[in-house]
């Protein structure tokens, strides 16, 4: 194991994620916590604005068929509060990692620090992404860290390497399928370590909350982690929809038509440019894709079916809960 001791580590640690140099002119090693956490989330943001840096994705022309998304974000000032997110104005609470924080503070340039034992957060709000840089101070520091947002729900987005997109409900009936349309992106994890390596990481999904893990194998610390949930997004038309096993039994006794109809009207029945026509489509894809599922695997009370459906079609399909 190697290391780099206190703040210049983690200033040297950024600056190098980001292609960037920390010579002993521009930073010096008396340089204080709240300063190099400063630093680190300039050098940051001029990566992001730049378009680069470990696991940022190139701004992509908006689809004719996307929608612009606003993103707010207030950033908590204590040590447990979690961040608050508003999209289209549905609110979501992502908790953080619980690294034992003994301290926080606020950055001059607004960011909050959260000291830990092992490790440290800096939680940054750019105008493109609200980032937390996870600083593992050394092989002593967990691998694994988990948030958890509250209110919505998560999904691994197909064709996009790496990124979970932030579902919210558009449609909640008393009886029948609940709709999620996608509001927001969890972008490509990315971790390096104190010489500019870039290590394998990962997320899991479970439910509401998703866990980055970090292979640390060999790392040069402090390692810096990042998930960032980006700010503004145009965002394609994707839905999640869930059928409990009451819905999946209506489904299955009523037919795949009428069922379809019912789950394309709920598609169209939040802010979508979609057509109907287009819903009414895809609600029959729906329903014959989770009609294969329940005839693989059954019914099972207290298991929930799970479809993903865009333009393009069913993109994926999962269960969840006591399958």
């Amino acid at each position: 194991m190697k290391m780099r001791s206190g703040a210049l580590a983690i200033v040297a640690t950024v600056l190098l994620m980001v292609g960037g140099t920390a010579s002993a002119d521009a930073v010096t090693s008396d340089v204080d916590p709240e300063s190099a956490s400063t630093i680190a989330v300039r050098a940051a943001d001029q990566a992001a604005s730049q378009g680069s840096g470990p696991g940022r994705q190139q701004t992509q022309q908006p689809p004719g068929d996307a929608k612009k998304t606003e993103v707010e974000v207030s950033l908590p000032s204590d040590t447990t509060s979690p961040v608050e997110i508003t999209s289209a104005g549905k609110r979501i609470s992502m908790s953080l990692p619980d690294v034992k924080v003994r301290k926080a503070h606020q950055a001059r340039n607004g960011s909050v620090v959260r000291d830990g034992v092992k490790t440290d957060l800096v939680i940054h709000r750019s105008s493109q992404a609200t980032k937390v840089m996870t600083v593992l101070a050394d092989e002593s520091a967990p691998t694994a860290y988990q948030y958890c947002l509250q209110g919505a729900r998560l999904a691994a987005l197909p064709g996009v390497d790496g990124a979970v997109g932030i579902f919210h409900g558009v449609s909640q009936q008393s009886s029948g399928p609940a709709v999620s349309a996608l509001h927001a992106i969890i972008s490509k994890p990315w971790a390096v370590d104190a010489s500019g390596r870039n290590l394998p990481t990962r997320y899991s999904i479970n439910g509401e909350c998703f866990t980055q893990t970090v292979d640390t194998k060999g790392a040069t610390f402090p390692v810096v982690a990042d998930p960032s949930i980006e700010m503004v997004q145009w965002l394609p038309p994707i839905w999640i929809v869930t059928l409990n096993a009451k819905d999946q039994r209506i489904l299955v006794s009523s037919g795949g038509a009428a069922f379809g109809a019912a789950v394309g009207a709920l598609l169209c029945s939040g802010s979508t440019p979609v057509g109907a026509a287009s819903c009414a489509a895809l609600g029959a894809l729906v329903a014959t894709a989770a009609t294969e599922i329940i005839k693989e695997y059954g019914i099972k009370e207290g298991c929930n079916l799970h479809v993903v459906v865009g333009l393009i079609g069913v993109q994926n399909a999962y269960r969840s809960g006591t399958c």
